[in-house]
């Protein structure tokens, strides 16, 4: 009678690194905005292995960090912009008359330096700010909002940046009158804070206010309103809460109401 064998410590290891890898390549999918987010066993392995959750976490720190690079890079341009503009402004091509308009120049002169030193050092913000408040559980989005913000508080979410919730978690997007909230195994990139605009990448959000929640599947926009917005498996879901809600898809445009 042959001896019975039992798995060795290193086909244990294989065994997990085989059930870690299509849960991976999962989360790579889930925060580049692909498809694959209504699978539940993915979720079930992440709340378990503790390996796969930082993982996850590193993930969308580094999806974060080029969302942050993104738009300081259009922060500079703009910037940059400005100071050519008002450069061309003062420096722009000499003028044949004398007299009043080269005095008139004498006196524009360092009032336009005096503008230009100080819309470099003070850039003008023209787009409200979005305050990010964790309501508990695994909330994850850049590292200088969680770094100014405990693990229940409020911190300032850039544009450009992603914020997803673990198992559980839950976060609220506050801007002016208007907030999103995020349930459980939800992922959004802020878009917009002048017409507040999130990109939903998976998961469901509650909105209330006036929103404009877009998808790879379709745009719901709440007009002083209130909905719920769910991506799951790549369909776009939506429930009216109040107020008036427009869904536009592949199938069209379609108004809902309470």
């Amino acid at each position: 009678m042959e001896p019975t064998s039992t798995p060795s410590a290193a086909d244990a290891e294989r065994g997990a690194h085989l059930a870690c890898a299509p849960v991976r390549e999962w989360v790579r999918l889930f925060v580049a905005g692909g498809g694959g987010a209504g699978d539940a066993a993915p979720r079930r392995h992440l709340s378990e292995c503790d390996a796969c959750a930082a993982f996850y976490r590193e993930a969308v720190r580094a999806a974060a960090c080029i969302g942050r690079e993104r738009r300081l890079e259009r922060e500079a341009a703009a910037k940059a912009l400005r100071h050519r503009r008002l450069r061309r402004f003062a420096f722009g091509a000499r003028s044949t008359r004398t007299g009043r308009l080269a005095r008139l120049r004498t006196l524009i002169y360092p009032a336009l330096f005096c503008v230009l030193a100080f819309s470099l050092a003070n850039p003008v913000r023209f787009e409200p700010l979005a305050r990010l408040e964790i309501l508990g559980g695994p909330v994850h989005a850049s590292e200088a909002a969680l770094a100014s913000a405990p693990p229940t508080g409020e911190a300032t979410l850039a544009l450009g940046e992603l914020c997803a919730t673990g198992n559980g978690g839950r976060a609220r997007i506050h801007i002016g009158a208007s907030n999103l909230e995020l349930l459980g195994h939800t992922a959004v990139l802020l878009e917009s804070c002048r017409r507040p605009r999130v990109r939903l990448v998976a998961g469901s959000v509650i909105a209330e206010g006036s929103w404009q929640v877009t998808s790879a599947a379709g745009v719901v926009r709440i007009e002083q309103g209130r909905a719920r917005v769910s991506l799951e498996g790549g369909e776009l879901a939506c429930e009216s809460l109040g107020g008036v809600v427009t869904r536009i898809d592949a199938r069209g445009r379609e108004v809902l109401s309470h």
